[in-house]
């Protein structure tokens, strides 16, 4: 079963108007907010390296306890890490038609996910690095991997 964890270092989002941006390439990827509280008026930047995957969008605030990771821990306005990820499993089954497929194939990738106002941001990567910054969301993460 996964376990959903919160990621104590790095911010909230603003519940009202995080404003978020994405940017991506084949394998970075870097996304932005608007932080919450004791952060207010920052932007919090998150660098993925080695992403596989990401999806932005569906589902928003209303919709969130209807996530398949909602019943194991995933909250509002959040930022986690998912355990036993249920897409990883479901990318690693969809590996195995690969002839180079090995029993470690995505072993070294974690699964993120920032919960928002709006949307949901999720991604496979092998690491994440956050820091902040004064422009606005979109600015920050077009700096990020320029």
């Amino acid at each position: 079963m996964s376990q959903v964890t919160p990621l104590e270092s790095v911010p909230s989002p603003d519940p009202g108007a995080p404003l978020p941006a994405l940017f991506q390439s084949e394998t970075q990827c870097a996304f932005a907010y608007r932080s919450a509280a004791a952060w207010r008026g920052k932007t919090v930047v998150l660098r993925f390296d080695g992403c596989l995957s990401a999806q932005f969008g569906y589902p928003n605030d209303e919709a969130l306890a209807g996530h398949l990771l909602w019943s194991q821990g995933l909250d509002y306005y959040g930022c986690f890490e998912v355990g036993d990820s249920p897409w990883l499993q479901e990318l690693g089954a969809q590996n195995r038609v690969h002839s180079a497929d090995s029993e470690s194939w995505g072993a070294d990738l974690r699964h993120f996910v920032i919960t928002l106002h709006d949307s949901t941001f999720e991604c496979l990567a092998t690491g994440v690095s956050s820091s902040l910054s004064e422009e606005s969301p979109r600015d920050a993460v077009a700096a990020t991997l320029a």
